[in-house]
């Protein structure tokens, strides 16, 4: 008997193994890792012709070639590539469709700490966060990391560049486009320019953010990185109020504390009226890193009214992915220890999860709608100013029309502060902000659309919504907010022809 039940159990095991490997090869195929060494350069100018000759850049050269010759023949171009962070009903058209997804590797990496501006990597458009990060790591041994490093790490360094992309170090360094030093774009007429903030196309560069590849297609962008070390000490403050929360994060963000002399700060606003900040400050070495398996559950599971914990700087730039922040909350099997335990981190990825999700629902959001439910996936852009009236808004208006379904909780706030360089399709004037972002699954009501009121309100508060996920706008009335006559300026220069549809068309149809 005893035989009989140790043979069925070692049966058990050994499917159990072989689908569980199953699974970890086909999430691994979903992944867009590039696996390319990157030429690195150390101490002193960049040696161009060296660099130039290296096989990085002839690789890279290569597929520019490939495109660029398919670009000036087709009537008309789409973008593919295999992941995208858009949060909105979307399918991509099989004509005249260019493959972005080779585009996915580190060309190469700069270090000259001793000139402004000195330490870059350049990255082809279509490469991961997880892949720059990798290559941090394994190339540069931790040294240096992106100034921004967005949450999720099937972002792309082209999709963040052409969109929006901050985390909980744009206090000190704005969005991650504040950070790009140059970029190549592909035009609709198949040409490739080189953007600077100071050549002859300073205007393509500047209205590259937000306009969400409308003008042209990003090739490379040569972006900042800064030195790290390999832990992050963290710091968990319990706020008893919203208001207490944004009043800490401002605080902190004043320079001229004495206290401000850590490297990353964001903040938690939850449901009952309480509120999370936490800070970051990278360190050299640790006796024991910090040892928990859900992020968002950790830290709040903390009732002291302070709390240290260490997590290694690869940890800490991903805390969010694999809980896509902590949607997987809704998903109860995604909490457990046991079954994460069994899928490995190969499968408990943002990128793998959206993949799963979108086989078994299909790409489009809007059949949410079918089971009484509503995407509401946003993020905002506030003044500092209009923080405390932004929380309240939230919780007083946006709550009150759905209040049977309280899921817009927490809030991720934020700050970032602004360099002041004038972008053309996102340009804001305060010196400090407070980004709120909110993604939940809620009550749908036929009578009021959430995007919608939510985009009516935002002129309360000075606040500019990003444009990755569902959009109402009026054409005009996005026009009017995002570049005006400026922007059509642009799209007659670069794109006379509209062989790339216009803005409008990319946030608004499939």
């Amino acid at each position: 008997m005893l035989w009989t039940l140790f043979a069925v159990l070692t049966i058990l095991a050994l499917i159990a193994k072989f689908l569980r490997d199953l699974l970890v090869r086909y999430a691994r195929k979903i992944q867009n890792f590039g696996d390319q060494e990157p030429w690195i350069s150390r101490s002193g100018p960049l040696n161009i012709s060296l660099y130039h000759a290296s096989k990085q850049w002839i690789a890279y050269q290569c597929k520019c070639d490939a495109l660029r010759d398919q670009a000036s023949k087709s009537p008309e171009i789409r973008m593919f590539k295999n992941n995208t962070n858009t949060y909105r009903e979307k399918s991509i058209a099989k004509k005249n469709r260019l493959d972005f997804n080779v585009f996915n590797n580190v060309i190469a990496f700069h270090i000259d700490g001793g000139a402004p501006d000195g330490c870059w990597a350049d990255v082809e458009a279509s490469t991961t966060f997880d892949t720059l990060v990798r290559h941090c790591g394994h190339s540069l041994k931790w040294k240096y990391i992106p100034t921004v490093t967005p949450e999720l790490k099937s972002i792309t360094v082209g999709g963040v560049a052409v969109g929006l992309g901050l985390e909980s170090s744009s206090f000190r360094y704005g969005f991650l486009h504040n950070s790009v030093l140059e970029c190549d774009v592909l035009l609709a007429d198949g040409r490739i320019v080189t953007c600077t903030p100071h050549n002859q196309y300073s205007d393509l560069f500047f209205a590259i953010p937000n306009s969400l590849g409308c003008f042209g297609y990003l090739l490379r962008v040569r972006l900042r990185i800064v030195a790290c070390k390999p832990y992050v000490l963290m710091e968990n403050v319990l706020c008893e109020s919203h208001d207490v929360l944004v009043d800490q994060l401002l605080d902190a963000c004043n320079p001229a504390k004495a206290e401000f002399d850590f490297d990353f700060i964001d903040g938690l606003a939850y449901h009952s009226g309480y509120g999370r900040m936490l800070k970051g400050k990278m360190i050299d070495s640790i006796d024991v890193e910090s040892q928990f398996s859900i992020y968002h559950e950790y830290i709040d599971r903390n009732q002291a009214e302070r709390q240290h914990f260490i997590m290694s700087i690869e940890r800490y730039l991903w805390r969010w992915d694999a809980d896509f922040f902590y949607l997987s909350k809704y998903v109860a099997p995604l909490n457990n220890k046991l079954i994460r335990w069994y899928l490995t981190p190969d499968v408990m990825r943002s990128d793998v999860l959206r993949h799963f999700h979108q086989l078994l629902n299909g790409f489009d959001f809007g059949a949410y709608k079918e089971q009484g439910k509503q995407a509401f996936i946003q993020d905002v852009v506030v003044p500092a100013q209009f923080t405390k009236q932004w929380v309240k808004f939230h919780q007083e208006e946006m709550l009150y029309l759905n209040k049977e379904n309280p899921y817009q909780y927490p809030l991720w706030l934020c700050p970032t502060k602004n360099d002041e360089q004038d972008f053309t399709l996102f340009s804001v004037t305060a010196a400090v902000n407070i980004n709120f972002g909110f993604w939940a699954p809620v009550a749908w009501d036929r009578k009021l659309d959430l995007d919608t009121y939510l985009e009516s309100n935002l002129d309360r508060f000075q606040a500019k919504k990003w444009l990755y996920s569902h959009v109402r706008f009026s054409k005009d009335e996005l026009y009017r907010r995002y570049g005006g006559s400026k922007y059509f300026e642009l799209k007659r220069k670069y794109d006379k022809q509209n062989k790339i549809r216009d803005l409008y068309n990319k946030c608004t149809q499939k």
